[in-house]
Order: C-alpha cells, then sequence, then structure tokens
C-alpha cells in the first residue's frame, strides 16, 4: 500500500471531534480546552506538531477552535491542521499566554472553568495561570486536567479508527508470518525485534 492510497481519517471527521470535545467539557461544567502537543491535539486536529519551548496549543472554547502557534511554525500548522481551524501566530518575544487568555475571555463572562491537557509543559501552564491571573474576568478561574474529557472522546472508536486498527492488525499478521518463515535459529532476540519493527 503506497502512501497516497494508505486510508487517513478525514478532514470531516476532525470537525466532528471538535464538536464532540466542546460537548463533553460542557458536560463536565469546563468553559474551555486547552490542548497542547502530543497525542490530544494529533487526535483532535490531526495536526503531528513538534514540542517546542515556544507555545503551540489548541484553543477550545465557546468561540469556537483556534490554534495558537509561532508564526515561524504556521506553515506547519497549516500542513498538519486538518480541516477548518484558525490558525492564530504570534511573533517572537510577544506573549502566547495573554492571547490564549484573550481568546477565552472574548468568549467567556468573566467566571472560567478551564482544563489543560495532561501532556502540557509546566512552563506553558504556569505561562497561561499568570495571563489568566492577570486578566480581571477571571479572577474566579479554575484550572484543571483535561484527562477525563478526552479519555471519554477518544475511549469509543469511530469507523475511521476501527478501520486502521484492523488494517494495522492485518500488517502485523503479515510481518510475523514474514519472519516465522524465515530463519530464526542463531539470531538474537533483538535482531528479531528490530526486523519487526522494521518490518512494520
Amino acid at each position: 500500500m503506497s502512501p497516497d492510497t494508505r486510508p487517513v481519517i478525514s478532514a470531516t471527521r476532525y470537525a466532528e471531534r471538535l464538536d464532540r470535545a466542546l460537548a463533553v467539557a460542557a458536560v463536565h461544567g469546563l468553559d474551555a480546552l486547552l490542548v497542547g502537543v502530543g497525542p490530544d491535539l494529533q487526535y483532535l486536529t490531526g495536526y503531528l506538531a513538534m514540542p517546542l519551548e515556544r507555545l503551540t496549543m489548541l484553543v477550545l472554547s465557546s468561540r469556537g477552535a483556534a490554534i495558537v502557534v509561532p508564526r515561524l511554525e504556521r506553515a506547519a500548522a497549516e500542513a498538519g491542521v486538518q480541516g477548518e481551524l484558525e490558525i492564530l501566530t504570534f511573533e517572537e518575544g510577544a506573549d502566547p499566554y495573554a492571547m490564549v487568555a484573550g481568546r477565552l475571555g472574548d468568549g467567556l463572562d468573566g467566571i472560567a472553568s478551564v482544563a489543560v491537557s495532561d501532556t502540557l509543559w509546566a512552563s506553558h501552564l504556569l505561562g497561561i495561570q499568570a495571563a489568566i491571573g492577570r486578566d480581571p474576568r477571571f479572577r474566579s478561574a479554575t484550572i484543571g486536567v483535561a484527562s477525563t474529557v478526552l479519555r471519554e472522546l477518544r475511549m469509543v472508536k469511530d469507523a475511521d479508527e476501527i478501520e486502521l486498527l484492523r488494517l494495522a492488525a492485518q500488517a502485523a499478521d503479515r510481518v510475523v508470518a514474514q519472519i516465522a518463515a524465515g530463519r530464526l535459529v542463531g539470531r538474537t532476540e533483538a535482531d528479531v525485534s528490530r526486523e519487526v519493527r522494521d518490518r512494520l
């Protein structure tokens, strides 16, 4: 199977995931989800962002979804994000945490319950806490972890995920059959393991 014919998750499915994330967040009494670089960002947007000291963050609130990225990462975000998603950029030396707080403040009445992704770097979390603390609209804001909301979404696999898991399992079965049909005597476990990784 070539990269051109390999099945992928559609942009429509990513849009559905963002909508579901907002709906589940509301059920949990959350006003916003802040998702940093990691598997949750990729799950929600398709974007496999690089973990950098500069902030990359998906902001989900009543105002909708937007991703905040350094200006130098805009092209990568445009190429990686699946579907329509507002991309907000910041220049070197600017305060991206204030940008995130501003985005939150535009859609809220002043009391916020915000959840952040579990893999968010401490430096980014502290920056967000400071920016929210400086904004008088958020004097009573609370910050928690988003794992409860995101776990609920990711536990139930959609049709695209099920198909990709099926194809991955079939590929793994083919690899094991090919290796088992070859010469194993005299090879180390590390060598066989390396071949499994390479073939997969």
